[in-house]
């Protein structure tokens, strides 16, 4: 799984957009705020932003466990630091190929662990289904617990919630039918063949069909093993926690009191219920705009400006930068045991 050095390129040039598309949006959004923020962030606890590091991390270890659990049922070789391997692969594929690429990215370094690549397809797509329905599940929690006092001060904000809904529930109901039900599979299959025909669309026709055989085939064997779709919504929950607390510590972190734990659980989990509906690229665009959207109403710009992007700090910036020292050393074990002939010791 190394890049070739064409491949390098393409992929860095790809990184260095995606952060200069963040920075700018970022710009733009709070240029009039900006010494302000600075005064915020330099002014800032560091233990607090450590432990908001820290938590991102765990986040990301978390997700490589729900990766583990999936794999080490019919796998017992299967070691957590090679789940851990597909977690940091998955967060370099979704900066670097724009989301696109990271579940085939992921596959394929499963693949080379051994893992049949249909059932590494639908193990990684399964994780997904189960992260979306675990952001509903979550999401459905803390808006029992608080979502009544804050649609009563804003009332605005249940369309969003209301579609963001209805959007996951979508793409869920999908994936689902695409692995399970065998009509809807042919069904999608036939309907790829038509533009086969099309030389503009032939390659992506085929591409998309072998990527829809290779999920019904893969993650057909995962749906009828309920105890480990349960375990990884519990996974789910703990990680959601995790990355629903970092808000918190990045506003302890720069002196704001006003808002208490399971109010930032609330507003975070909403964040993310809205930004599933929202177009993204490469994971930017559309959690800013819902965090912003939530968070103001209780925070000034400057201060929830200061906490969104301590936030992507712990939740974008960093573990891309882990992931890309992770993928180097992965292709750099990969080339060194290619080169490796059969004889050496």
């Amino acid at each position: 799984m190394k890049p070739k050095p064409a491949q390098k390129k393409k992929y860095l040039l790809s990184a260095v957009l995606s952060f200069l598309t963040l920075s700018v949006l970022l710009w733009l959004v709070f240029r009039n705020h900006y010494q302000e923020i600075l005064h915020n962030i330099l002014a800032a606890s560091g233990i607090g932003v450590a432990c908001a590091l820290l938590l991102g991390v765990v986040y990301q270890g978390l997700e490589g466990l729900i990766c583990f659990q999936l794999v080490r049922r019919k796998h017992k070789g299967f070691s957590f630091s090679r789940a851990m391997g597909a977690t940091w692969v998955g967060v370099f594929g979704n900066v670097v190929t724009l989301a696109v690429g990271t579940i085939p990215m992921q596959s394929a370094y499963l693949y080379r662990q051994g893992i049949a690549l249909g059932e590494a397809a639908g193990i990684m797509s399964m994780e997904y289904v189960l992260h979306k329905t675990s952001i509903l599940l979550y999401g459905g929690v803390m808006l029992l617990l608080g979502g009544r006092a804050l649609f009563r001060q804003h009332p605005n904000l249940l369309p969003y919630v209301t579609f963001g809904y209805l959007v996951c529930i979508g793409i869920i109901i999908l994936l689902i039918l695409l692995c399970t039900w065998r009509w809807f599979y042919q069904l999608i299959s036939r309907g790829l063949q038509r533009p086969e025909g099309r030389p503009r669309w032939a390659d992506r026709a085929r591409r998309l069909k072998r990527q829809a055989e290779t999920l019904y085939l893969g993650a057909g064997d995962l749906l009828h093993t309920p105890r480990a779709l349960w375990t990884g919504v519990g996974i789910n929950a703990l990680k959601l926690f995790t990355l629903y607390s970092i808000p918190y510590l990045c506003a302890r972190s720069i002196g704001i009191e006003g808002l208490s734990l399971l109010q930032v659980q609330v507003l975070s989990a909403l964040t993310y219920v809205i930004s599933s509906a929202l177009p993204n690229v490469a994971g930017m665009g559309s959690v800013e705009a819902a965090f912003l959207l939530l968070f103001s109403p209780y925070l000034s710009l400057a201060d929830v400006s200061s906490v969104l992007i301590l936030y992507r700090l712990a939740t974008y910036f960093v573990p891309f930068f882990i992931s890309a020292l992770v993928v180097e050393i992965i292709g750099l074990r990969l080339g060194a045991a290619a080169r490796k002939q059969p004889g050496d010791k």
